[in-house]
């Protein structure tokens, strides 16, 4: 089971919104459910809201960030300018990481997956967050942001599996309907 704290900040990557579809699809459903009863916030890189809008406007059907963040449970984050983490060190450690455990090239690893390992590691040093998890459903994106920003001395991090943790919602969602 997929625990999740009020403690931690959550930064959730696109894939999260995609799999839980549209608005009118249970997943989202539930996934709205869940953040609203819980009163937790979901923050979004302003890269995935851009992936979003473009797939949006390709295929018309993935609502749900647009649904979160008119609930308030997702809040786009504002990207500092003067990043306080060697961040560059951070992303080229990511990108690497990404490429040795999925064989694939710089050029082939989403941009998205780098800058939020570089905002979750400069928001635990300011103390903006004290624990975060980014929520994916990129094994290797999130075994890499575990790796990586315990690499550079940031032990509060975890991946959270995006699938795992809807599928969790939605059988939550299903008995909280039933009962």
């Amino acid at each position: 089971m997929v625990e999740l704290s009020p403690t931690t900040t959550y930064l959730a990557d696109a894939n999260l919104f995609i799999e839980a579809g549209t608005p009118q699809r249970e997943r989202s459903d539930a996934l709205s459910a869940f953040f609203n009863r819980e009163q937790w916030t979901l923050l979004i890189h302003p890269a995935v809201a851009d992936e979003l809008s473009t797939i949006d406007r390709q295929y018309a059907r993935h609502r749900t960030l647009e649904r979160a963040l008119s609930e308030d449970w997702a809040r786009l984050i504002q990207v500092p300018e003067d990043y306080v983490v060697p961040h560059m060190e951070i992303e080229t450690a990511t990108h690497k990481c990404i490429a040795d455990r999925t064989n694939r090239t710089p050029d082939q690893i989403e941009e998205t997956d780098i800058k939020l390992v570089s905002v979750a590691a400069d928001s635990l040093e300011r103390g903006t967050a004290t624990d975060i998890g980014i929520v994916t459903s990129d094994e290797a994106a999130g075994t890499c942001f575990d790796k990586i920003l315990s690499d550079f001395g940031y032990e509060r991090a975890e991946f959270i599996d995006a699938g795992i943790l809807l599928e969790q919602i939605a059988e939550w969602y299903t008995r909280e309907r039933s009962e």
